[in-house]
């Protein structure tokens, strides 16, 4: 890894924090494990609307399975399924069990205060 000090023309790829995870009462509980799930999850949801993937009520979906979120957070599948927890139990996230042998859906919510 090349270190180098921070300059106004440095460029790299960003995934966005949403403000609300840090404000809103609900979401200022969650883990930040699941703070950084959920702007991953945003993340891989511009992507998916870009290649299509959007279900037949057009809601637009992703499959980010338990070992997409251990390597993300570096933590053990426990912890994932906790992390997807958290983020079900206040809404920012519903899955829809896959068939067997395939990933689940999951649909990221879009936060209105």
């Amino acid at each position: 890894m090349l270190l180098m000090y921070y300059s106004e023309h440095f460029e790299c790829d960003f995934m966005k924090l949403p403000k609300f995870l840090f404000s809103d009462r609900e979401a200022k509980e969650l883990s930040l494990n699941a703070k950084v799930l959920y702007a991953a999850l945003l993340d891989r949801s511009k992507l998916s609307s870009r290649n299509g993937w959007i279900d037949k009520n057009n809601n637009v979906f992703v499959r980010f399975t338990l070992a997409d979120v251990c390597e993300l957070l570096s933590c053990t599948t426990p912890t994932a399924i906790k992390t997807y927890k958290e983020l079900e139990k206040i809404g920012l996230v519903e899955k829809k069990k896959g068939k067997k042998g395939y990933a689940d859906t999951i649909y990221v919510m879009s936060y209105i205060p």
